[in-house]
């Protein structure tokens, strides 16, 4: 074992003599520089992803691993290893230089760690004023477009009460044509019937007035005159009542006594005698008979003109109304659609507010399991630190193991005459980074 105690010896010496050491891995080496490496400048620059936390925990619990098991061979190789007791006070030295090498690396990992943890601790934090951010933008686009769909469905119903309100006066208005149709619909049948009973009283007047006309001439072609009596012709009727008197006067001027005792019949010749009337009274009769008749007719055309124009207001109040509902269901239809339109996208954006709650939820979960893996990596790394051998005390109890090697009672006797040291008090010797056995203790 002589050649591995010597190879150790001389790979420690070049490196105490060397001014560098080389213990760790070139990760550590840059930790205990003072330099972090590329890969956390990195991480501290950009958010990782759980993946990429997932990677960085499981390469440090690796490394963690392989330190701890070249340690343990190391020191089954030191302790392995017999030293002369001519060593014992360059063992030491060694030993202590070895150990602080070993703190000093240590410390410059805690510290990196604890810089990391804190990367990640700000980084976690950002996250949550992201999060936070996220969820009160979205909070408040939701609020406003609740507030916007809100307004909106007011105007919209509002629009709809007064699209009914019209609609409900246009069928009062319609109500009330209808009515007011049914009601000239009646004037006008009472209009026809009186024009029907006058055009009846006027046929009744002619008849009388041809039977007056005819008992006129009647009267005149009698043996013995009763009075009187002139016939109108029909022609005489349409002269009005001026040329009508004038016409009498002239034939009341012709008709002399010598005239008409001239005109009279023979005796033999028979004739049935009027009834004694007074033809004054009978041409007064007539004149109020047409006057009746020419009111009744006035009235009549005045009603008829009154129904046609009843009518045609009818017709055009039913084509407005007809318009008016036409154009109220195309409003309503619309009003309808954006109604619906209006729900359709509040319904949308309560569903991208709930699916960003619950990304926001997702996120602020997955910060928390972060936040817990962080803590729990920092407590291992405490734990580790803590059962750890202080650095001040390891050079001490090796100096002592070596005063007590060079004592000859100290253990029995080897083979070859030298004492050897008694390893029941001798200090288990803190084991070495990965890095200080590879190269030529690879074979050890």
């Amino acid at each position: 074992m002589e050649w591995a105690e010597e190879r150790i010896r001389d790979e420690l010496l070049a490196s105490l003599s060397g001014g560098g050491l080389s213990y760790g891995s070139p990760r550590k080496r840059a930790r205990s520089s003072g330099h972090s490496s590329p890969r956390l400048e990195n991480t501290g620059r950009r958010r990782m992803g759980s993946v990429e936390v997932q990677d960085l925990v499981s390469q440090e619990r690796e490394q963690y691993i392989a330190d701890h098991v070249t340690q343990t061979r190391l020191g089954a190789v030191l302790d392995s290893v017999s030293l002369r007791p001519g060593d014992a006070e360059e063992a030491a030295l060694w030993e202590a230089a070895r150990l602080r090498v070993s703190a000093a690396t240590l410390a410059a990992e805690n510290d990196a760690l604890r810089e990391h943890s804190r990367q990640l601790a700000e980084q976690v934090a950002a996250l949550q004023r992201n999060a936070a951010a996220a969820r009160a933008e979205g909070g408040a686009s939701a609020r406003g477009a609740r507030l916007a769909a809100a307004a909106r469905i007011a105007d919209l119903e509002a629009e709809t009460v007064r699209q009914r309100g019209m609609l409900g006066e246009l069928a009062a208005a319609a109500g009330g044509l209808a009515e007011e149709n049914a009601a000239l619909g009646g004037a006008l049948a009472g209009a026809r019937s009186g024009q029907r009973a006058a055009r009846a009283d006027v046929g009744h007047l002619e008849e009388r007035l041809a039977t007056l006309q005819e008992l006129c001439l009647r009267g005149g072609a009698c043996a013995e005159p009763v009075g009187l009596t002139l016939a109108l012709p029909p022609a005489t009727t349409a002269l009005g009542p001026v040329a009508a008197a004038a016409q009498e006067r002239a034939l009341a001027a012709l008709a002399t006594p010598e005239l008409m005792a001239a005109s009279a019949p023979p005796a033999g010749f028979g004739c049935v005698a009027p009834p004694q009337r007074d033809i004054v009274h009978a041409l007064r009769e007539l004149a109020a008979l047409r006057r009746e008749r020419d009111r009744l007719g006035a009235q009549a055309r005045a009603v008829t003109e009154r129904a046609s124009k009843a009518e045609q207001a009818r017709a055009a109040l039913a084509t407005e109304a007809a318009a008016t509902r036409r154009a109220a269901a195309k409003t309503a239809v619309s009003d309808q659609a954006k109604l619906l339109g209006a729900l359709k996208r509040i319904d949308f954006l309560v569903g991208q507010v709930r699916e960003r709650d619950a990304a926001l939820a997702a996120r602020d979960a997955y910060a928390a399991r972060l936040e817990a893996r962080l803590l729990t990596q920092h407590k291992a790394l405490q734990a580790a630190a803590r059962r750890a051998p202080p650095p001040a005390q390891l050079p001490q109890r090796a100096v002592k193991a070596g005063i007590a090697a060079d004592r000859p009672a100290a253990g029995p006797a080897s083979p070859a005459g030298a004492p050897l040291r008694d390893r029941s008090n001798q200090p288990r010797a803190a084991p070495a980074p990965r890095r200080s056995i590879r190269g030529p203790l690879s074979n050890v």
